[in-house]
């Protein structure tokens, strides 16, 4: 009887038969082959690193980014602030300009700039060393005459102007009011010079005026009375003007300049004359001021002296018991002679725990012949510590020693004896 084999096991062994196994046939086939449990290849470990390190590359490069983001740009930026700012601090500094302030550096650029533009070498006026404000305040508080010649040298009518500062005319202004007219120029560039032309409302350029002081007489129920002087444009020449030759030159400064000049010049004198009286009346009334103050500290100081040799007196007074026996010796004391400033000489004996300044005490009241005249003091012990606390002893000599080094011993008098070399336990001293 034969066997029967199921259908499906018959179908699964005849597929497994008809899949056999290639075999290995050679070294290329080895390698193109991942057998289970085998090593990895060469390549294969070649390619992961590639891969680990195109990964860290890539991290190095976002971690550089951000690095170079947050931190060394705004340190750049930062650097580049603080060294302009340095920079700024430094040129203003040690490289000012000192023209930008300074009145008189103005004043030459000005002229320099003027003697460029001239065609020819000629005499310039002499023009003010200083800002208009102070040109202005010599008019005003000295009354002076005052030419502002304010310049544009883009402008074409410059050399008409030019030619009528350097003329002969204009020049001998200066020669015949030498004490009584000053001249003040200055070009658009300068600010000073842009304000005045401003507050004068002058409208074209170059521009020549005269100021000086001026006031009117106003009919008042007491008479006539004289305003306060004011400082008034009494003539000027501005913009375009018709100055060919000298002749017509001389003719604009004797219309627009000499002929105000002879106007006011008197009314000028008399203001000038009560500006004088003005000024010297300030002076008296200043020195008298300043008299009076010196005269008070006087009193004052002198008053202070009498009131601290009052109680210096009653200090000395006061302490008479307590040094009178410093001319007698006793134990751990200091024998010091003293010779005086009439070449007598004294010993005394000061306990080694004073001070210093004791010496110079006792000496006082020897001096003052204390010690003779029985003086007595009042005082109690706690009024006497009260009275005397802010007393500061001062003394009109000074104790030497004449052994090198000569040392002052008003400089140690806060020194206790048995601390001082010189005198202790026993030394000599000279009264200066």
């Amino acid at each position: 009887m034969a066997i029967t084999l199921p259908n499906w096991l018959t179908s699964y062994f005849q597929r497994s038969t008809t899949n056999t196994y290639q075999p290995i046939n050679n070294q290329q086939d080895i390698e193109n082959n991942n057998l289970p449990g085998s090593y990895p290849s060469e390549t294969d470990n070649q390619q992961l690193q590639h891969e680990n390190f195109q990964k860290l590359h890539n991290i190095l490069s976002k971690l550089t980014h951000y690095f170079n983001y947050i931190v060394i740009q705004p340190i750049i930026i930062l650097l580049i602030i603080i060294f302009r700012l340095f920079s700024k601090l430094f040129n203003v500094l040690y490289f000012k300009d000192s023209t930008s302030d300074d009145p008189i550096s103005k004043v030459n650029k000005f002229i320099l700039n003027l003697e460029d533009n001239l065609t020819t070498k000629v005499e310039l006026p002499p023009f003010y060393q200083g800002s208009y404000t102070q040109a202005l305040y010599m008019a005003t508080q000295r009354g002076k005459f005052l030419f502002v010649f304010l310049n544009n040298y883009q402008n074409e009518n410059s050399t008409n102007y030019h030619s009528i500062i350097t003329n002969k005319t204009f020049l001998d202004l200066f020669k015949e009011y030498s004490s009584d007219i000053l001249i003040w120029g200055g070009d658009l560039t300068n600010p000073e010079s842009y304000q005045l032309a401003n507050s004068l409302n002058v409208s074209k350029f170059p521009f020549l005026g005269l100021l000086c002081l001026t006031r009117q007489t106003q009919m008042t129920p007491e008479g006539p009375k004289k305003t306060p002087s004011k400082i008034s444009l009494i003539g000027k020449i501005q913009g375009s003007i018709k100055a060919n030759n000298d002749e017509e030159i001389r003719s604009i400064i004797e219309n627009k300049f000499i002929k105000k000049i002879n106007k006011y010049s008197e009314e000028l004198k008399l203001i000038k004359f009560e500006l004088q009286n003005k000024y010297m009346s300030k002076i008296i009334q200043k020195q008298q001021e300043i008299n009076y103050e010196n005269s008070l500290m006087k009193d004052k100081i002198k008053k202070q002296k009498q009131e601290y040799e009052k109680l210096y007196k009653e200090y000395l007074i006061y302490n008479i018991p307590k040094y009178e026996k410093y001319n007698q010796q006793s134990d751990d004391c200091a024998k010091i002679a003293i010779k005086l400033k009439n070449g007598n000489r004294i010993t005394c004996y000061i306990p080694s725990n004073m001070k210093i300044i004791d010496i110079f005490i006792y000496l006082d009241l020897l001096n003052k012949g204390y010690f003779n005249n029985k003086l007595t003091s009042n005082l109690t012990q706690r009024e006497a510590n009260e009275k005397f606390k802010d007393l500061d002893l001062r003394f009109d000599f000074n104790l030497i020693s004449p052994l090198p080094p000569k040392i002052s011993l008003i400089e140690i008098k806060d020194t206790l004896i048995k601390d001082c070399n010189l005198i202790y336990p026993n030394g000599l001293l000279i009264v200066e």
